[in-house]
């Protein structure tokens, strides 16, 4: 809790600016997320959006300004606050040549989750997936993989 008896904000940004080099990618953005409420980033193309969600996610450091996730700096998360946090982008690329299984131990590995995957498949009901390929998958199961499989 703050000092007025608030809860801390899950997510804040302060004046978030990022450049590189002539070109400002970001300029004081300012945001501050408590947990329940969600958030959507629209714009137009080259307006920041990707760059803004690197920073949150500790890969991409601002310029100027403050990031934190769970009163943490976001490229020195801890494994607890690590394992709370899911984003879910537009577009990105599986690797068509291995299984959900791999997949899932793949990503439960570079996250630091703990969760079996035997447990994961059977409360998710994806033991008939598991070793499937990806590329055998349709679109939607394929959109749905990276976070089902490091749910727990």
């Amino acid at each position: 809790m703050g000092l007025e008896g608030k809860a801390q904000p899950v997510l804040q940004l302060r004046g978030i600016g990022k450049t590189y080099g002539a070109t400002t990618a970001l300029e004081h953005v300012t945001l501050s997320l408590s947990k329940g409420e969600l958030v959507g980033l629209i714009g137009p193309n080259g307006a920041g959006k990707t760059t803004l969600m690197e920073i949150v996610e500790g890969v991409n450091i601002p310029t100027s300004g403050m990031a934190t996730i769970f009163g943490e700096d976001p490229t020195r998360l801890s494994t607890r606050a690590r394992g709370r946090i899911g984003l879910v982008f537009q577009r990105y690329s599986l690797p068509g040549y291995i299984t959900v299984l791999e997949l899932a131990t793949l990503f439960r590995t570079a996250l630091c989750v703990s969760a079996g995957n035997d447990e994961l498949f059977v409360n998710l009901g994806l033991m008939h997936l598991q070793k499937q390929r990806i590329s055998d998958l349709s679109a939607g199961q394929q959109q749905r993989m990276p976070e089902e499989t490091v749910w727990f």
